[in-house]
């Protein structure tokens, strides 16, 4: 993947991600555009607004 190119994150069932978290404090979110992740647990979401900030947190569910 090219970072240095703007893109987007769409990260589906993971709430409080430390993954996230650990990729942007990497700096590998610098050209992010936007970052979202969708949990079906509000608590999971609630723990993700605080360390990681700058992801949108959705409550929600993914049906394929």
């Amino acid at each position: 993947m090219n970072w240095s190119k703007p893109f987007s994150i769409v990260n589906l069932g993971y709430g409080d991600d430390a993954i996230l978290y650990s990729l942007h404090s990497r700096g590998l979110f610098r050209n992010a555009s936007r970052v979202a992740n969708v949990d079906i647990s509000e608590e999971r979401i609630g723990r993700l607004r605080k360390l990681c900030p700058f992801a949108e947190g959705i409550v929600g569910m993914y049906v394929a």
